[in-house]
């Protein structure tokens, strides 16, 4: 095994001294004389400056090539940190990546899409297929897109800052910052409602989008101009409410659609509906204002708000992608400028990829924006013992690559996954403008195995 050991160091040093060779012009004796000690060992030091060397690039111990942060490095991440710094393995990895990309979008009824991946090591961002399929516009990687629920993320995060600032508590009872009428209205057997229950979808209260009168209401009026309000969604589940002897009452219940809080978990978008009215109780200001004044400004995502209420110049209301879904023939439809509830804390945030990702950046890698404290409760999934992977506002998914958190969302014609892994420190954000077709599995899959291989 010793020997084993030292004949992977002597490879590790000679793969050095070949890319210097070929893209330095500094000598052989400076690259042997940063061996530090004469035991024909390559620590992580040596390795360190014979990568400035050899590349140019300016790479710190235990930040961008200890990937796995036990001061060695291994004969793997050696080779593949040098043919980064060198330009060998960007070069061949960003191709296959870019045909990866192509060939999932060209192989599905998804119009375009947009992936960022980003590493330790890596950092890529490429775009396939069209952003308009009337025009046909090619997708950019600087695109916006409307990321749905997604937004959850953010709307979490918001309320998680307000916690630590003593604005709200999110132990405490709904009631104490909505009206009373609103409370009794949404109360099952009078069962208190608390903030972390809006949070984590153990409420119990029903989802809009489940009621047929809401739909029937959207589809007859696809196009509607005014913007929705928090007040008229819940307006839908309150007339539900207000018979619990009805048959749709009855019906819901037997569904699992409602029930006792804290006693089952089931996924509900009037939950983000209602923290959004919440967020504007205590602050003050618009969700928006929130998401712009804790998130949007310090991380400088001038690409990301939120649709309707910060409106931009040009396209829809700022959006210049066209959204599509499949309809009943297989074909795909414009269903950019259907109004359904657009612009709202449930999923109506737009952004383009480079500003997801520097979100989950600072979230889930620097740490940045909360404590230890409300990441470790954001991160308690399922804790209720559902077997639901859901934490406070984020999705928990075990993949081959270890475990991830993050979200997916679904939306007036776009779709879209953002995922951090943890053991790999590897962000994954794919946005797409179709709604009823995913390409995330496939590909997500395909460019770790590239990227990990």
């Amino acid at each position: 095994m010793k020997n084993v050991k030292t004949m992977s160091k002597l490879m590790i040093f000679a793969l050095i001294l070949g890319i210097h060779a070929i893209y330095s012009t500094d000598s052989f004796a400076s690259i042997k004389g940063n061996i530090i000690g004469s035991e024909n060992i390559v620590d992580v030091a040596d390795a360190i400056t014979s990568l400035r060397i050899c590349s140019g690039i300016n790479l710190n111990p235990n930040d961008n090539s200890d990937l796995n942060e036990d001061n060695m490095i291994g004969l793997e991440e050696a080779i593949f940190a040098l043919q980064v710094a060198s330009g060998i393995k960007e070069q061949a990895v960003f191709g296959q990546l870019q045909q990866l990309l192509d060939d999932s979008v060209k192989n599905s009824k998804v119009p375009g899409a947009v992936l960022q991946i980003r590493t330790p090591s890596v950092q890529w961002v490429g775009a396939a297929g069209l952003s308009s399929v009337r025009n046909q516009i090619p997708m950019k990687t600087s695109d916006l897109l409307r990321i749905a629920s997604m937004t959850k993320v953010f709307v979490s995060t918001v309320v998680l800052s307000l916690h630590e600032k003593g604005k709200l508590n999110i132990e405490s009872s709904i009631q104490t910052y909505l009206s009373k009428e609103i409370v009794e209205k949404l109360s099952y057997q009078d069962q208190d409602i608390k903030i972390i229950n809006l949070l984590n979808m153990t409420s119990g209260i029903l989802d809009y989008v489940a009621i047929d009168a809401y739909n029937d209401d959207v589809e007859e009026n696809p196009n509607r101009q005014t913007s929705w309000m928090p007040e008229e969604l819940l307006e839908y589940v309150f007339n539900i409410y207000s018979d619990k002897y009805s048959a749709d009452y009855e019906y819901f219940v037997s569904q699992g659609d409602i029930f006792e809080p804290g006693s089952a978990f089931k996924y509900s978008n009037t939950n983000y509906i209602l923290l959004e009215m919440i967020v504007n109780k205590v602050s003050d200001h618009s969700l928006s204002a929130e998401i712009r004044r804790i998130i949007s400004n310090p991380l400088e995502l001038k690409n990301t708000f939120m649709e309707i209420h910060e409106s931009r110049e040009g396209g829809f209301g700022g959006l210049f992608v066209r959204g599509y879904r499949i309809n009943e023939i297989g074909e795909i439809e414009d269903v950019t400028e259907i109004n359904d509830a657009l612009g709202l804390g449930d999923g109506g945030l737009i952004s383009d990829a480079y500003g997801l990702a520097d979100f989950l950046n600072a979230m889930f890698k620097e740490q940045t924006i909360l404590s230890t404290r409300m990441l470790e409760q954001m991160t308690n999934f399922d804790p209720y013992g559902h077997h639901e992977d859901y934490g406070l506002g984020l999705s928990y998914m075990n993949t081959n690559f270890g475990a991830a958190w993050g979200h997916n969302g679904t939306s007036s014609g776009f779709q879209g996954d953002m995922f951090y892994l943890i053991e790999k420190e590897l962000i994954f954000v794919l946005l797409t403008n179709c709604e009823d077709e995913s390409i995330f599995d496939s590909l997500f899959n395909s460019s770790l195995n590239l990227l990990y291989q």
